[in-house]
């Protein structure tokens, strides 16, 4: 008995892309749980009521291009470390038994697994030390969820060198997780509840877009975010004096260092003020940056 059915391919874009916004995508589930680091919760919940653009997936993206172009090279060559075969896929598969949840396979192996395939700049090898990330983690595990699959893979090719990859196994823990709190978001975006906001730039671009023109008018706010602006004008007096207290500190140091690169101080402390190159789009030039370095750890 299938676990799923199939909407539609990602290949048709416009399809796929409004399909999306009908449940929750195995890439969405970490923001739902509150630990993606590119979206959160207040976003994810905005562009599913169509607030917002899908910028994530922008076609104009250059890394999501790169992605999709390499996709297949980099599954093919999993597949020949792994000694196995592995199909191309791209449907979007929707939960039978939970509707809201739906995710796109890139591919599957032999005989039963599904295989996520990634691509990273060298500059986060860091991320893929112990394993994939825990957000890619929750991915693959609502994948597993939908199919009723129970293993996996992630290959992932880094700085376009090097491919790390792991098994996943079915993680029934993880998936009661997701299905209690999937659900529980897709009732607020049916219902049009907002969830809560943080303070992240996912969160601040989300709101940004959404209500992008004021209309005008005057409204009554609930008593206690009286408290909110109070703190807000508190903190923006405390960060002018820190910042203040900073930008003295850092003046002393360049003073101190003049035209020299590095200065050495006591206790391991160094400090350096190094001439960098920079490019813009209309023009080029250099500029020196201040980086203090704390006393290496023995």
């Amino acid at each position: 008995m299938l676990t799923y059915t199939t909407v539609c391919s990602s290949r048709d874009r416009a399809a796929w892309l409004a399909a999306r916004r009908t449940g929750i995508g195995a890439s969405e589930i970490a923001a739902v749980l509150g630990i993606s680091p590119w979206k959160s919760r207040w976003a994810l919940w905005a562009d599913k009521r169509g607030l917002v653009a899908d910028s994530d997936l922008a076609a104009e993206r250059e890394a999501v291009a790169w992605g999709n172009l390499l996709e297949t090279a980099v599954a093919e060559e999993w597949a020949r470390r792994a000694d196995t075969t592995v199909t191309m896929r791209g449907q979007l598969l929707r939960s039978v038994a939970h509707p809201w949840a739906i995710a796109t396979l890139d591919a599957t192996f032999q005989p039963d697994g599904i295989l996520e395939v990634k691509t990273t700049g060298g500059l986060r090898a860091d991320d893929w030390l112990d394993g994939p990330p825990p957000h890619y983690e929750l991915q693959v595990q609502q994948q597993l969820l939908v199919t009723g699959a129970e293993r996996a893979a992630i290959a992932c090719l880094i700085g376009g060198q090097k491919l790390a990859w792991a098994w996943v196994e079915r993680d029934e823990r993880a998936i009661r997780q997701i299905v209690s709190a999937g659900a529980a978001f897709w009732e607020l975006v049916q219902s049009a509840v907002p969830p809560e906001t943080d303070g992240s730039e996912s969160t601040a671009r989300a709101l940004a877009e959404a209500f992008a023109t004021d209309d005008g008018a005057t409204v009554e706010l609930a008593p206690e975010l009286r408290d909110a602006c109070e703190s807000i004008a508190a903190l923006k007096s405390q960060r002018r004096e820190v910042e203040a207290a900073i930008a003295e500190r850092e003046n002393a140091l360049k003073a101190a260092l003049g035209p020299h690169q590095r200065g050495a101080l006591p206790g391991g402390w160094s400090v350096s003020w190094k001439t960098q190159q920079w490019s813009r789009p209309a023009s080029t030039g250099q500029s020196r940056v201040l980086r203090l370095h704390a006393p290496k750890e023995r």
